[in-house]
């Protein structure tokens, strides 16, 4: 029988390419299918006192974003879970059937009791829409550092939501990997994105007083002539590099019995859950040790 013409049948199918929709999928032991994977921002972690137990890691360790987000698609892939890996192009929603088409031209066909869906990023057929909430953006402003950049600092917490955090990490324009880099991170509404007060020239200067206040100077410049044993520095000098602005959109829809939504983050997920029943449950006791 050819694949295009045969038509699984699965009871529950997750769709949504996010950390919250693994997440979702390996707790609850479901097939998860998406469109895009949506890769974590890459200084993004969770509280060591976050339990990851379910899955089988060690308690007490600050894991990022990405870590579990690799993590998940490996349990999730080695159970069976993943059918498509990241090869589908498109979904389509039938009555109860997702027929989803790969990159590779081929067509996929699922009968399905429910979809639990955290993201209709390409897929079609879902149900109308009703409306939306638009919550503040998520803005990363990039800096490169260009006096001052050994910086023992993994990061800073500000105040506000303008330049909430700021974070420094091994530059990726120099081999040395004891030079950092800057990046901060805000939360802010469109109006404050349009305003200059909110521009990534006005994050300068707040993270540059940031750093002042946190005892960082600029590159050495030689010994003070009223005191040789104290050394005299530079300015510290940072120059913005790229700002990034994250949407977050929360989209509510018609109830349909065919669909689940569900609006939960990671973390929320993370601090109900349990590990798995079964085969699933049995890989992540053991694919760690």
């Amino acid at each position: 029988m050819k694949l295009d013409r045969h038509v699984y049948e699965k009871d529950k199918i997750v769709v949504g390419g996010s950390l919250s929709s693994l997440s979702y999928a390996y707790i609850n032991n479901l097939p998860v299918i998406f469109v895009e994977l949506e890769k974590p921002f890459r200084l993004d972690s969770f509280d060591k006192n976050l339990d990851f137990g379910f899955m089988g890691l060690k308690s007490g360790i600050s894991y990022s974003h990405r870590q579990i987000q690799q993590n998940l698609l490996l349990l999730i892939g080695l159970s069976g879970n993943l059918p498509l890996s990241a090869n589908a192009a498109g979904m389509k929603v039938q009555e109860n059937r997702l027929i989803i088409s790969t990159k590779r031209h081929r067509v996929i066909k699922m009968d399905f009791n429910k979809l639990v869906v955290f993201g209709n990023s390409g897929v079609s057929g879902l149900s109308p829409q009703l409306g939306q909430k638009k919550e503040k953006n998520r803005v990363i402003d990039w800096f490169n550092v260009r006096s001052g950049s050994r910086i023992s600092l993994d990061g800073i917490s500000g105040e506000g939501d303008f330049v909430s955090q700021l974070y420094f990490y091994p530059s990726d324009r120099h081999g040395n990997k004891a030079l950092k880099d800057a990046v901060c991170i805000s939360y802010l509404t469109d109006e404050q994105l349009d305003s200059f007060d909110y521009s990534q020239t006005m994050a300068r200067f707040k993270i540059l007083n940031i750093m002042k206040e946190a005892g960082l100077r600029g590159k050495k410049n030689g010994k003070r002539r009223d005191d040789p044993l104290k050394i005299n520095h530079y300015a510290l000098k940072i120059e913005a590099s790229e700002r990034q602005v994250e949407e977050n959109i929360v989209r509510y829809y018609e109830p349909d019995p065919r669909f689940e939504y569900r609006y939960d983050t990671a973390i929320e997920l993370i601090e109900q859950a349990s590990r798995p029943v079964g085969y699933l449950g049995f890989l992540a006791e053991k694919i760690w040790q």
